[in-house]
């Protein structure tokens, strides 16, 4: 039997012209504590990366984009954009400051909750589809649709075909939907997941997160560890929700057709 392997990369390739490497440490600006899994990148431009435990991060610029604006940002805590030009020197320090959370509050009044699953409910091994290989940031998802319904999200599933790795860590991002694209987050807490068999069902419990949503959302897995070339292969198929795609960090998003990836949610209202 023959099986199709989709890996959803957008290749940002760099020239072997003069490029400047940027390195530095992002800091909790009321503690001092180091931030991890910042996204890191500038805006639009498939050039970024993630900090790692430790708050550090290593990004390389290429001559074209020095006069760019590099975005720091973490769920949580005020957003920074900040010139290249003024991140020349090695070993830098960039303090986010923590933000208040003014997120309407959504009531579902039903007594007893209705529930469906929804997106992609696809598990088997014949079409895979990857996610990872060195790319700090890089993102998949997928739009879920509700019917413009306040909806709590209860719980996210997918089937991971293969782990080349041992345990590994994904960010899950929920986001609004602008056009056909993730907009902004939904969520009050960075949620870090784990998974460590080498194939099987990645399953998250949302109901302690409380994550409602009023409309559509698109709900997505990032890459924010470096564990080496190789690819995490989820369940995949054709003709249903397309992939939502970026590169690394605040990259531009793509939608790819006709692949579809395995993402699928309880949810409730």
């Amino acid at each position: 039997m023959k099986y199709f392997y989709i890996f959803l990369f957008s290749f940002s390739l760099y020239s072997l012209a003069a490029q400047q490497t940027i390195t530095g440490t992002v800091l909790d600006a009321s503690t001092n504590e180091p931030l991890l899994y910042v996204n890191i990148g500038i805006p639009l431009k498939n050039i970024g990366t993630v900090s790692d435990q430790t708050g550090n991060f290593t990004l390389k610029i290429k001559e074209e984009n020095l006069r760019d604006t590099l975005r720091f940002s973490y769920l949580g805590y005020e957003t920074q954009d900040i010139p290249i030009s003024e991140l020349s020197a090695p070993g830098m320090t960039i303090t986010l400051a923590p933000k208040n959370f003014n997120i309407k509050e959504i009531v579902v009044s039903s007594t007893k909750m209705q529930t469906k699953v929804v997106g992609n409910k696809l598990t088997g091994k014949f079409v895979s589809a990857g996610l990872g290989g060195n790319f700090l940031g890089h993102e998949v998802g997928t739009l879920i649709k509700i019917k413009k319904r306040p909806t709590l999200i209860k719980n996210f599933r997918v089937h991971i075909n293969r782990n080349p790795y041992g345990k590994i860590k994904f960010r899950l991002n929920i986001y609004s939907v602008k056009g056909e694209n993730p907009d902004v987050s939904v969520l009050k807490e960075n949620i870090i997941v784990e998974f460590e068999k080498k194939s099987g069902f990645l399953e998250v419990d949302l109901t302690p997160y409380h994550v409602m949503v009023e409309d559509d959302f698109i709900i997505a897995l990032e890459w924010i560890e470096n564990y080496g070339e190789d690819s995490i292969l989820f369940s995949a198929g054709f003709f249903r929700s397309p992939v939502k795609e970026r590169s690394t960090s605040h990259g531009r998003w793509n939608t790819v057709r006709p692949i579809a990836i395995g993402f699928h949610a309880e949810i409730g209202w």
